[in-house]
């Protein structure tokens, strides 16, 4: 998940084409991007792991070293989207992004346990967020332990209190078959 939403983030720095069709696949198309400065806000990998990533995508994708990419990573104090404080900051600190990714939505959430209905505040200042930037705000959030196995329908298989599906406006499930060098990404929430 973290890799492939890495690429939007270079792609749309650079107002590149998202998912260009490799040159031996045929069919399908890329996914036109506008330029526009982006954040990628990290509390799950750490930099070296997340600049290394960067670094490999902006070679594979002829990034000039200027292109409008902050990156925070385990910034103190932690971004925490249960205060109202922080999210304030992070707000004005967006420099106009209108891409901001956040990895991932379990260490943002302030403590409050991500079954628990105060996940409703936590969503309610991610959608003020969006709203005040203007910016698309991307969380990257973990499926349910099941086995590959969900059972009834695709949205069931997203982790939390069901205020978070509820408070999104589009909802992406990425899964891969081990050992496998493709992945499938599924619409599960569109409105």
């Amino acid at each position: 998940k973290s890799m492939l939403l890495q690429d939007l983030a270079v792609c749309v720095a650079m107002g590149k084409q998202w998912l260009e069709v490799a040159k031996w696949q045929s069919g399908g198309s890329p996914i036109p991007t506008i330029q526009s400065p982006v954040i990628w806000l990290d509390q799950d990998m750490g930099i070296d792991e997340v600049y290394t990533r960067f670094a490999a995508l902006g070679k594979q994708h002829k990034a000039p070293p200027d292109i409008p990419l902050q990156v925070y990573s385990f910034q103190d104090p932690p971004f925490d989207a249960n205060d109202p404080a922080s999210v304030i900051m992070l707000a004005a600190r967006s420099n106009n992004a209108k891409l901001i990714v956040i990895d991932n939505l379990g260490t943002i959430s302030g403590g409050i346990e991500e079954n628990a209905s105060g996940m409703r505040l936590v969503m309610s200042n991610l959608r003020w967020l969006a709203e005040t930037t203007g910016a698309a705000v991307v969380l990257i959030h973990h499926q349910r332990k099941s086995n590959g196995n969900v059972g009834g329908r695709a949205g069931d298989a997203l982790r939390g209190h069901s205020s978070i599906e509820a408070a999104l406006d589009y909802a992406l499930l990425v899964t891969r078959e081990p050992y496998s060098d493709q992945i499938t990404v599924k619409s599960t929430k569109s409105r």
